[in-house]
C-alpha cells in the first residue's frame, strides 16, 4: 500500500538520502532482475545492460526525466518478458514432433495410424499390404 502512494506522489517528494534510490526505480531494477532469470541470454546479460544504464542516470534531479526513465525500463521490462515467452514457446515446439511429421512417420513404417478397437492394446498395428 506504501508503494501505491509512492508511484502517485512527485518524485521531488519520494527523493531519499544521498546514495539510495527512488522506490519505483528500486522496484524496476527488482522486476528486470526477474524477467532476466527467462531471458534466452540469461541474468548476466540484462544485468551487463542493465547496470550502466541505471548508474547513467544516478544523479538525474529532474521529476520528468526520471519519470521517462522509468516509463522506458518498464517498457523494456514488458519486451523481455515477451521475449522470453516466445523463447519458451519456441523450445516448447521445438521438443514435440509436428502432426505431419507423424503421419509421414507412420507411412514409412506401414502402421496404421487410427487406434485400435482393442483398448488393452494401444500401439499401432501394421496395416494389411495388397500386392
Amino acid at each position: 500500500q506504501k508503494h501505491k502512494q509512492t508511484l502517485n506522489t512527485p518524485v521531488s517528494q519520494t527523493t531519499t538520502q544521498k546514495g539510495e534510490m527512488l522506490p519505483e526505480v528500486r522496484e524496476l531494477y527488482r522486476r528486470l532482475m526477474w524477467v532476466g532469470r527467462d531471458y534466452p541470454g540469461g541474468l548476466a546479460v540484462v544485468r551487463e545492460r542493465a547496470k550502466p544504464q541505471f548508474f547513467a542516470l544516478r544523479n538525474e534531479t529532474d521529476s520528468d526525466a526520471i519519470h521517462k526513465a522509468i516509463d522506458k525500463g518498464n517498457w523494456i521490462a514488458g519486451e523481455l518478458e515477451r521475449i522470453a515467452a516466445f523463447h519458451k514457446y519456441r523450445q516448447m515446439k521445438h521438443r514435440y514432433p509436428t502432426v505431419e511429421y507423424l503421419e509421414e512417420m507412420y507411412k514409412h513404417l506401414k502402421l496404421d495410424p487410427t487406434p485400435s478397437a482393442d483398448t488393452d492394446n494401444p500401439t499401432p498395428k501394421p496395416s494389411a499390404v495388397s500386392d
